[in-house]
């Protein structure tokens, strides 16, 4: 038991080290290919943002000619219903 905890002390001092080094700047040439690689990134994002809304738009048009189509469904509907409603209160007052 000893010996694990002692190994394990050992690796944590000697990792300690590697850690608390500070990374050293980026060259010319890595700092372009960093900024390349970020305006890649970010023209893939706006390409794929811009994709994704085409689709919701698309989305939006057919569920606002379903709803267009249900509202003349149920006004024609509601018509029927009054006219039977009409039809039996006449049908009522007959008797």
């Amino acid at each position: 038991m000893r010996r694990i905890l002692a190994l394990a002390i050992i690796l944590v001092l000697l990792a300690f080290p590697v850690m608390a080094q500070e990374q050293k700047p980026f060259t010319p040439e890595q700092q372009i290919e960093n900024l390349t690689q970020e305006k890649a990134q970010a023209e893939f994002n706006y390409h794929s943002a811009s994709i994704k809304a085409l689709l919701a738009e698309d989305k939006l048009r057919k569920l606002q000619k379903k709803y267009d189509l249900l509202l003349v469904q149920s006004q024609k509907l509601t018509a029927e219903k009054i006219a039977f409603i009409k039809k039996q209160r006449e049908g009522e007052g007959k008797r």
